[in-house]
């Protein structure tokens, strides 16, 4: 299961119904006593549940999970995906909604292992697997080189790398496609790594303020006195803002024609 499905999924049952399909797909005899049967419930449980007739505890919840093979995040979104329709308090109802919201932002971005992010801290590794999100996309690493600007070669052992990091497969046509959305770099660990990759960010925009029209782009700065203390504080609200744009621009796009960068930067400017 992917987890774009769990932020996505409207409900509880929205996952069920995607992973039962899932499942009858590779095998057309699949039933849903079959399905029951794997989630470790009674098929009519499943059935009222599915039917909008009846529910689950937070308890089966977490069992139901743990068979689908969940993480610990997503086992714990699937529960309040549950406890949002089913707590035994509105006061239950309302805080597992509130986390629901919490952990579909958290989960919309995971955040790459910094041992995975070392072999494809270069630009345009991210870009490329972006560039399969357009509809103009081809999997030619000549094609996605002349996107790019850089050489084919590069574009190959890119594809390479992320094939073999499982960040991208291919279909049995030969397309690439991405396995999963919004990755995000490390976060808060000293890495000659991590400061490569924004490096190389920054460069590239510095080169579409030279080179691009306004129309296509939007640069901005504000500077203001802060009380430093407060910096953790700062970094989470920052974190949210990116998550929730990214999130609310891409809403139910269909004609992505273009990959860009959103690039967030907050230092100090005096000195101590």
């Amino acid at each position: 299961m992917k987890i774009s499905e769990l932020t996505t999924a409207q409900s509880y049952r929205d996952v069920l119904s995607q992973e039962f399909s899932r499942r009858k797909k590779r095998n057309p005899a699949y039933t849903l006593r079959a399905f029951s049967r794997d989630l470790g419930i009674a098929p009519p449980k499943l059935s009222e549940a599915l039917r909008k007739k009846g529910g689950f505890s937070v308890k089966t919840a977490k069992q139901i999970a743990e068979r689908l093979k969940l993480s610990p995040e997503e086992s714990e979104l699937f529960a309040a995906l549950v406890e949002m329709e089913h707590g035994r308090s509105t006061e239950a109802r309302v805080e597992a909604c509130a986390r629901a919201s919490r952990l579909r932002a958290k989960a919309s971005f995971p955040t790459l292992e910094l041992e995975l992010f070392r072999v494809i801290r270069d630009w345009y590794h991210f870009a490329l697997l972006e560039l399969t999100e357009l509809k103009s996309f081809r999997s030619d690493p000549q094609w996605i080189a002349r996107k790019l600007g850089i050489d084919s070669v590069r574009a190959r052992r890119a594809v390479a790398r992320l094939i073999q990091a499982k960040l991208l497969r291919k279909e049995p046509n030969g397309r690439l496609v991405q396995t999963d959305a919004f990755l995000a770099v490390p976060g808060g660990v000293s890495s000659n790594d991590v400061k490569a990759h924004h490096l190389q960010v920054l460069e590239k925009a510095g080169n579409a303020l030279g080179s691009l029209p306004l129309g296509e782009r939007e640069f901005s700065t504000v500077t203001m006195a802060f009380d430093s203390s407060r910096m953790e504080e700062a970094r989470r609200e920052l974190i949210e803002f990116k998550r929730k744009f990214c999130k609310d621009i891409q809403a139910g796009e269909s004609k992505k024609d273009r990959v860009y960068c959103l690039a967030i930067q907050f230092f100090p400017v005096d000195q101590k």
